[in-house]
């Protein structure tokens, strides 16, 4: 397989001689990969229903995504999708193309280029280059001997749309217990850890038996007054779109906005967050009131922080450098929430229970998940934003 160094291959492809079938799918790849070099890193960059006529703007599994597509391959998701595809291969073994990532699951992704170098899009202000293989932990073999997807069944040929098509694929960054700390309340994301999908799903179970009463329903920890007996979930209805949302009525959370523009985040920056990740301004103002009361600096006991309470890991899967700056705080907030919109087809119920209970949780329960905190939470949330997520 071609090795590539720097930012050109080194060697000719195989068949790539006159007369010969062309490049094999993995020089494809590499070959489109290297394109990307020098494109700024943008979060959801290249998560979209259509195949880039040209590099632009990638996250680092949307990097994969596109250099695949543009090389007649399937390999779309998120990193920790990614993760799961082709066959582990060991890191002293890699080969180019060879899919290198950090965490299990996954929270980074790069393409082995060859020579110890990677190919990447790091963080937030950076551009896709390479750096050394140093700090990757684990890879997949995505390409045979013969330069062919492993799987080629599986992973037909991703067709091209035309531009501007097909939603935004949210970048999910990973599948933890919640994001929230409930506005002061104790996170289950403090009691887990970014093992191995199976590993965490595993806790999440645990977590949630060890807080269920016996014959009664898991309930989260800190959740306030529990429902009675029999309660129904809190609605599941949809929001009425992700690509028509309302970026300007705050509903009858207006009074919060002042208190927000006093912490630095001011009316006309929500708006354009809302319009950015095509989260409702009412929405972002609900889960604020929800989780801080609009107090920046305020904290949980089990470490939530800021203005949407994130967890200090989700904070850095989201490219939160300072969880406790206001602006930060709210932006990484207004991402995740997008990830969960866009996870749940826009049920605005299922986001906030996301939000709150993890994702995970919501698609085991095929819904809001039984825990009181969860079902109240995602009442409180509706209930200021109109009872928009529940069906009339």
């Amino acid at each position: 397989m071609t090795h590539i160094t720097g930012g050109a291959p080194n060697a000719a492809a195989p068949g790539a001689a006159a007369g010969g079938p062309g490049p094999r799918p993995a020089d494809r790849f590499l070959q489109s990969a290297m394109r990307f070099v020098g494109q700024p890193y943008r979060w959801g960059g290249g998560h979209v229903n259509r195949t880039f006529d040209a590099p632009g703007p990638v996250d680092c599994s949307g990097l994969v995504m596109q250099a695949a597509r543009m090389a007649g391959v399937n390999l779309d998701g998120t990193a920790d999708t990614q993760q799961r595809l082709g066959q582990p291969v060991a890191m002293t073994d890699l080969k180019p193309g060879d899919l290198v990532f950090k965490g299990k699951p996954a929270y980074h992704v790069g393409i082995y280029l060859g020579d110890g170098q990677v190919l990447h899009a790091p963080r937030t202000g950076d551009r896709v280059r390479v750096t050394s293989l140093q700090g990757w932990g684990n890879a997949r073999r995505v390409f045979n001997e013969a330069g062919q997807a492993v799987d080629p069944a599986a992973w037909q040929a991703a067709p091209a749309a035309a531009p501007g098509t097909g939603a935004r694929e949210g970048r999910l960054g990973g599948d933890g217990a919640r994001v929230g700390g409930g506005g002061g309340r104790p996170s289950a994301l403090s009691l887990l850890d970014l093992d191995s999908e199976e590993e965490r799903e595993r806790k999440r179970n645990a977590l949630a038996a060890s807080r269920a009463p016996r014959g009664g329903a898991a309930r989260m920890a800190g959740g306030g007054a529990a429902p009675a007996a029999g309660a129904a979930p809190a609605g599941g209805g949809r929001h009425s779109g992700l690509a028509n949302v309302n970026a300007t009525d705050p509903g009858q959370l207006g009074g919060l906005l002042a208190k927000l523009e006093a912490a630095g985040v001011s009316r006309a920056f929500l708006e354009a967050l809302s319009k950015q990740y095509g989260v409702p301004l009412e929405m972002i103002l609900a889960v604020i009131q929800q989780e801080s009361g609009g107090d920046p600096s305020a904290r949980s006991g089990a470490g939530a922080m800021g203005l949407m309470q994130l967890m200090p890991d989700t904070a850095r899967g989201l490219g939160v450098t300072d969880p406790m700056d206001p602006k930060q705080n709210v932006e990484g907030g207004v991402k995740y929430l997008a990830e969960m919109l866009q996870r749940f087809g826009g049920d605005t119920s299922k986001a906030l229970a996301g939000y709150n209970a993890g994702p995970g949780n919501v698609e085991k329960h095929g819904g809001i998940p039984p825990f009181a905190e969860t079902q109240q939470y995602v009442r409180k949330i509706t209930a200021m934003m109109g009872g928009a997520g529940t069906q009339a």
